[in-house]
C-alpha cells in the first residue's frame, strides 16, 4: 500500500523529481501510519491482499464479460416480442464472510437487469427484470470465484 500511495502522489503531481519523490515518500510514509493507527490496517493485510490479487484481477475480468452478457440479454428481453415478467427472489449463497456477501450483492448489481435489493448476513434479495435471470442465482461463477477470493493461501493468514 505505501508503494500505491507514494505512485498515486507521483500519479496526481503529474512529474516526477527528487524533489516530488521523497515528498511523495513522506506523504505516502504518513498516510501509512493513518492506515494502520486508525483504519485497522496492517503489513499482515497488505500481504494477505497481494496473495489475493490475481484471483481478484482476474474475477474482475470475468466480471466485465458478465456485464456484457448481460447487457446484450437485457436489451434483447427489453426490445424483444414478449415483455419481461421481472421477479423478486431470495438467494442465500453460502459465503463466510461479510465482505464476500457485500461483493457478491454489488456483483449481482452490476450485472444488468439484475438488482439486489438487500444484503444480510446470509440471504441477497434481488429483483430481477425477467424471470430467467433468476435461474443462475443461486450457486453462480461470481459466488464460486468470491468464495475463493477468500480462502486461505497461508496457515495464519
Amino acid at each position: 500500500m505505501l508503494l500505491f500511495l507514494w505512485a498515486l502522489f507521483v500519479a496526481l503531481n503529474g512529474r516526477l523529481t527528487l524533489e516530488i519523490a521523497l515528498i511523495g515518500l513522506a506523504v505516502a510514509v504518513m498516510a501509512f501510519m493513518f492506515m494502520c493507527a486508525y483504519l485497522e490496517w496492517s503489513l499482515q493485510k497488505e500481504k494477505r491482499f497481494f496473495l489475493r490479487l490475481p484471483r481478484l484481477c482476474a474475477y474482475a475480468v470475468k466480471m466485465w464479460v458478465e456485464i456484457a452478457k448481460a447487457n446484450l440479454a437485457t436489451v434483447r428481453r427489453v426490445y424483444g416480442r414478449r415483455p419481461p415478467h421481472s421477479a423478486i427472489v431470495t438467494v442465500r449463497p453460502f459465503l463466510e464472510a461479510r465482505w464476500q456477501m457485500q461483493t457478491l450483492a454489488n456483483s449481482i448489481t452490476l450485472t444488468p437487469g439484475t438488482l439486489s435489493l438487500e444484503c444480510d448476513d446470509d440471504t441477497i434479495v434481488v429483483h430481477c427484470l425477467d424471470e430467467s435471470m433468476a435461474e443462475g442465482l443461486d450457486d453462480s461463477k461470481m459466488e464460486r470465484d468470491i468464495r475463493e477470493m477468500g480462502e486461505k493461501h497461508e496457515p495464519g493468514l
